[in-house]
Formats: structure tokens, sequence, C-alpha cells
């Protein structure tokens, strides 16, 4: 290093942590000479020459010593000193102390930056983004669209078993339908039950007894009744490193029948119309109808919250729910507007006659009249 750039060195604080170490690993070491001089023929057979007039070839060497101080050794190599280890392990201390401080003051000095934009990560394509809209009937457009069922239940009770042996009943004596077309909102106080009866209707639990009647049509449910429902979670799981295309075509590879062609959930998926959630003349994709046409290579982890649980219910369209679809609190965490997106995306869907039921809890006056029908359930106190 140049003579006068040398002063650098100390505005580093691993120069200080170095010669800690350093200092530390040999201040006890009493190191053994490999070579004295003189030494060689003439030298180690003559009776004459001893110890005492002898030195070591090595820094820090003592004559008359065929060993070598480790203080000496890097006092005189490097100019370290035992002698300051506690003074540089304080410098280090202050350097950590001022690098937390400087640390924090840059994160208050640029808040604002955080929180004035949402970035979105789209993955790198080699064709660009794909078009989402083709003009190709499917056979189900020629068909026209399939009348849909009615989903009704009638006293259905649920019990879990406690500490005891006892019971406790979270659901008693409630009944209800939904019919096709119909955004039915699921509504009561806290602790009342919605999201246990979504999960009792969509048969999603495990422990406890179910008991009551749950019909489809006037029909005990169909074996395939999961298949034929989704079931949007609150919280949005998804692999965070996929793209909304992927995340798509993931759940229809995997939730249509064996019998349908890997290459028609493909396009179900992501490039398949729809008859029965499009008119005729309407032609579109889950993700047009989901209004992730502009992010179908967006990174599923970096999407803001509205377009994270748009993904959701895309996910769970592109597996086909011909019957039901269930939703536990859409617009929780959703500011008014994005609320208001996703609640008028659900009308949407209802209005292309899809069912679709969804718990919510405390609703704007302008979110409230969205719903067509609401379904209220009481707190039992007892």
């Amino acid at each position: 290093m140049i003579g006068g750039l040398r002063w650098i060195t100390y505005l580093n604080p691993s120069r200080w942590g170095f010669e800690i170490l350093m200092a530390n690993e040999f201040h006890t070491l009493n190191a053994t000479c490999s070579n004295l001089v003189p030494s060689g023929p003439g030298y180690s057979d003559n009776p004459n020459v001893s110890l005492a007039n002898q030195a070591c070839a090595t820094v820090g060497k003592v004559p008359g010593q065929s060993t070598v101080d480790g203080n000496a050794y890097i006092a005189l190599s490097y100019q370290y000193k035992y002698a300051n280890a506690w003074r540089n392990l304080g410098i280090v201390f202050a350097y950590g102390v001022f690098f937390l401080l400087l640390l924090l003051l840059f994160t208050e000095v640029n808040t604002w930056i955080a929180t004035q934009r949402e970035v979105t990560y789209f993955a790198r394509t080699s064709s660009g983004v794909s078009p989402l809209l083709t003009n190709e009937k499917t056979n189900d457009e020629e068909a026209g669209t399939q009348p849909r069922k009615i989903f009704t239940w009638h006293h259905l009770t649920y019990d879990v078993p406690i500490a005891g042996g006892a019971t406790r009943r979270l659901l008693d004596d409630v009944s209800g339908y939904i019919a096709p077309g119909k955004l039915t909102a699921l509504m009561g106080a806290s602790g009342a039950g919605k999201t246990t009866l979504l999960n009792t209707l969509a048969q999603r639990v495990s422990v406890g007894v179910v008991s009551g009647d749950v019909f489809v049509d006037g029909k005990a449910l169909p074996m395939d009744f999961q298949a034929q429902t989704g079931y949007c979670q609150q919280l949005d799981v998804h692999l965070p490193t996929c793209t909304v295309r992927e995340a798509l075509s993931f759940s229809a590879k995997l939730r249509q029948p064996k019998h349908v062609p890997a290459e028609e959930k493909e396009a179900y998926g992501l490039m398949l119309t729809h008859s029965y959630l499009l008119s005729i003349n309407r032609v579109g994709t889950v993700l047009h109808m989901c209004g992730l046409e502009n992010y179908e290579h967006a990174i599923v982890g970096s999407l803001v919250l509205e377009y994270s649980k748009r993904t959701t219910i895309a996910v769970e369209l592109a597996a086909k729910p011909e019957l039901l679809l269930f939703l536990d609190e859409p617009t929780t965490g959703l500011d008014s507007q994005s609320a208001w997106a996703i609640v008028t995306f659900l009308k949407e869907l209802a209005q292309e006659g899809q069912a679709v039921l969804c718990t919510i809890h405390k609703p704007s006056a302008e979110l409230f009249s969205m719903f067509d029908r609401i379904l209220l359930i009481r707190l039992r106190l007892s």
C-alpha cells in the first residue's frame, strides 16, 4: 500500500479485530527454532560452538536461545502487541454501535420509500407475455350453459371432543341453501362459527361428529364432492417462487380428473374459455376472468395482497369447481378499494352461474349491498 494512504487501514474495523486474534494466538506461543546460525559442517561437531554462540534465524530471536517468543515475533513482524487487545476490542464494539446507529438512522429516513410503492417481480420469458384471449369455441360452449345445482343443508350440528371425555357443540341445528348464480354471504359475530360452518359444508373437518343432512339437488353428496368444489382459505398459501401461470397450471393438472388430457388441463387453466362461468358470446380465460392477464408471469411472492387473493381464487377456478366455490373471509386485510374489487369480481362469477359462499366480517355498506343473499349465524352462548 502507498505510504500516504496507510491511514485508511485504521478506518477498517477488521484491522483491529485481526490484531486481537493474532495477539491472542501468539501470546502463549514459544516456538522451537528449526534453523540455528551458524550451523552446518564444521559447526555441529565442533565442541567449541555452543548455543551461547548461536542464534535463531527468525524474526524475534534472542541470541543464545533456541526458541522464539510469540509476542516478540508479532511485535517485530506486524507491530501487533498483546497489550493492545482490550483497547482494540473496545474499538470493534464502538464500530458496531456506530454502524447500528447509522442503520437505524437511515431506516427512519428512508421509511417513506418502502411504503410509497409495491414492487411486483416478473419471471423472464422467451416470448414475452402470451395472448390471453382466444376466439375458439369449446365443446362446452357448443353444448350451451349447463344447468346449475342447488346445495342445501338441514339441521346441521357439529360436536367436538374436549378434555375429560366431554363434547362441545360448535354448530347447533343450522339450515340453509346456496342457489346457483347467487353471491351468498355468511355473516355472524366473532366466534359464532362462520369458518367452522364453512369447513363443515366443504367436508374439510376431520375431528368430531357431524350430524344433519346435506344435499345437492335433494340427493346425497356425490363421492367426488370435494373435486366439484373450490375452497379459498383466509391465508393465501402459495409457493412464493413460482409464477401465477405456473400456479394455475399446477392446480389444473393435479386436480382435474385423470381422464382429461394434460393438454386440455393446461389449456383450461390458462387458455381455455369457461362456458359455465362465461356467457357464450364472452370469451376469456381464468387469468382474464380473475384480472390477472397482466400478471401471468409475475412471481407470486411479490404480488400485493389484492392480486394474491385473486391468484388464490384463480387456482381454485382452474380446478373446475362445477358445484360451489367456498371462500373464507376474502376481504380480510384489504383496503376498501381492494375489498371492493374482490367482491365485484365474486359478483361477476355469480352472475355467470357460479354458486359462491363466502364468510365476511364487518363489511361496509357498499360491500354489503353487493351480496344477493345473506346467511346469518347466531353466537351460541351456552
